[in-house]
């Protein structure tokens, strides 16, 4: 049972991460302006 459940804790985790990530994504697309030229910046070093 204690298995089962740091099991669950470890997928609500990842499924967390996974949606911070996302949202993040989207967040940067929204403000593409203003993170493409620290984006530009960051591959030019």
């Amino acid at each position: 049972m204690k298995i089962k459940y740091l099991l669950l804790r470890q997928l609500n985790f990842y499924l967390f991460k996974i949606y911070l990530n996302t949202h993040l994504y989207i967040y940067n697309i929204g403000n593409t302006n203003k993170y493409a030229h620290m984006s530009i910046y960051d591959y030019s070093k």
